[in-house]
């Protein structure tokens, strides 16, 4: 068995980068990630084994599979370890009540506790929505169903931070084995643990194992019977020439409590006549359905500039919709008539002192500038006294996390943002990242260039 040690120095050093994220507190410290964008909602709830039919398990997971299991902290005592669905995450909850909470584990911890608290609007954290103690616990799924009184209902414009009380024995830290579990590939919200790890004590994200096996049990009797939200819209490049065709690529997903027949999608380029699609086949309750056009051709009197692309569910069986949430995504395309010859790939480095990851970056990029003639690289820090003023409104445009880098500040396609975090990953997948970055490199060499740039190196009088 593969043993997988969070060891506590691996683990500050590793959430250093987030202590800049500190929120205004209520109680306890919130040290948050980024919330999600309307094109990367959370997976179909789950109709897991031992829940009744209008019970679901939603999460950052919706699955029983478990892809680690036995990580072990390394040191013995008892840890809060959690994960953050987003109040975006659950809009389509709300008015839902929570009924219990799911989590896997290895091994037996003993006794344990569950917990679940609200996340406001201006991210911070109110004292436990509930707790629950926990008698026994053992190897697999549990299925912990709230009392009574302790079950709520999910509200609009909240987040909710739900997890349980994690206890690592002495013989589990000699014997390298502990009990939690992971599964899928790790992101901002999906693994918090409570601690002291260089910013104050309080939630700190992590990443690297995966998604901490743990979900929420919701019961979804007031959802609509039959209902579906679009769930990614894809359309390639950003940027399009006129008369360029879209490679359109959605996905949608049967949010109702029922089987659906027939249904019509549709998709709009701007204010113009939309297009309404004819669906005439079976979509299963939590199942995900795709539709792809590769070949969508713009209309020939778009002209240049940002135009925005919809994608929706027009109807359901004949019917209106009952529940317009997540029933529309929307995504921006720029046209463009001229484009410029191509000097170099202009990458930014975001980088911060405070970061422990900054002199592991450095060899990476230096790889890449070596394999590279057409790169210019360029340094810009946030938070030492070699910062230029005149630089700093940049990280609060770019840079999510540090540290992170761009490359001609473009949008690729799929991505939500402009910058590429690269935090622990440079200390352990080095080559790789290099390769990574060679790979967007090769990919920006299709990118349009709008404008050219004249760099000059030089220090000024206040850095010498």
């Amino acid at each position: 068995m593969k043993k997988t040690l969070i060891t506590i120095i691996a683990l500050a050093m590793c959430l250093n980068i987030q202590a800049q994220k500190k929120f205004a507190t209520i109680n306890m410290p919130f040290f948050a990630a980024k919330a999600p964008t309307a094109d990367k909602m959370m997976l179909p709830p789950k109709k897991a084994e031992g829940l009744a039919s209008t019970q679901r398990a939603i999460g950052q997971t919706n699955t029983d599979e478990i892809d680690i299991s036995g990580a072990y902290i390394g040191n013995p005592g008892t840890y809060s370890v959690a994960a953050l669905l987003p109040a975006e995450m659950l809009s389509r909850y709300v008015g839902c009540k929570v009924v219990g909470m799911r989590f896997a584990l290895s091994q037996s911890i003993g006794k344990s506790k569950i917990f679940i608290f609200k996340v406001n609007s201006n991210n911070t954290i109110t004292e436990p929505q509930i707790t629950q103690n926990i008698r026994n616990t053992y190897a697999g799924w549990q299925n912990v169903f709230l009392n009574g009184v302790n079950e709520f209902e999910i509200e609009a414009g909240k987040s909710l931070l739900f997890g349980f009380e994690y206890h690592e024995s002495e013989e589990m830290t000699n014997n390298e084995e502990g009990a939690l579990c992971f599964t899928g590939d790790s992101n901002d919200n999906g693994f918090f643990i409570y601690g002291d790890f260089g910013g104050g004590e309080g939630w700190y994200p992590s990443q690297g194992l995966g998604l901490l096996c743990v979900q929420l049990i919701v019961d979804i009797s007031n959802l609509p019977p039959k209902d579906l939200d679009i769930s990614w819209l894809f359309h390639g490049s950003k940027y399009k020439r006129i008369n360029e065709d879209i490679d359109l690529f959605a996905t949608y997903t049967n949010v109702g409590r029922d089987t659906i027949y027939n249904y019509q999608l549709g998709y709009q380029i701007d204010q113009r006549e939309p297009v309404i699609l004819d669906f005439n086949r079976r979509i299963y309750p939590d199942s995900v359905q795709s539709y792809e056009d590769e070949h969508l051709r713009l209309p020939s009197d778009l002209e240049a500039g940002t135009h925005t692309l919809a994608f929706f569910v027009h109807s359901i069986e004949g019917k209106p919709i009952q529940n317009p949430a997540n029933d529309t995504l929307k995504s921006s395309f720029v046209v463009y008539t001229k484009s410029l010859a191509r000097q170099k790939h202009y990458i930014e480095q975001y980088v911060s002192h405070q970061s422990p990851y900054v002199p592991y970056v450095d060899p990476i990029f230096d790889a890449v500038c070596k394999e590279n003639s057409n790169v210019c690289l360029v340094n810009i820090e946030g938070t030492s006294s070699n910062a230029v003023d005149e630089a700093l409104y940049l990280h609060d445009i770019y840079p999510y996390t540090y540290p992170s880098f761009t490359i001609d500040r473009f949008y690729f396609p799929g991505e939500t943002s402009i910058a590429f975090d690269i935090n622990d990953y440079a200390t352990i997948v080095p080559d790789i990242m290099v390769g990574v970055i060679q790979q967007l490199i090769n990919e920006a060499d299709w990118n349009p260039a709008f404008a050219s740039i004249n760099i000059v190196c030089g220090n000024s009088q206040a850095n010498p």
